[in-house]
């Protein structure tokens, strides 16, 4: 049973739940690396914690 409780939560890693990957952040660290090695200003916002969840 736990077994499949684990199957269920890896089966779609990017979504908003709590145990789900923040792929705006990642995406937005990634960002700010890669605009900073260029020496541009990043263009977005990092994304916020709403509800205990970074999306």
């Amino acid at each position: 049973m736990a077994l499949e409780m684990i199957g269920e939560q890896i089966e779609e890693p990017f979504g908003t739940e709590p145990n789900d990957l923040a792929l705006d952040a990642i995406c937005h660290t990634i960002e700010v690396s890669v605009c900073e090695m260029a020496g541009v200003a990043p263009l977005g916002t990092a994304p916020v914690v709403k509800d205990f969840v970074l999306t």
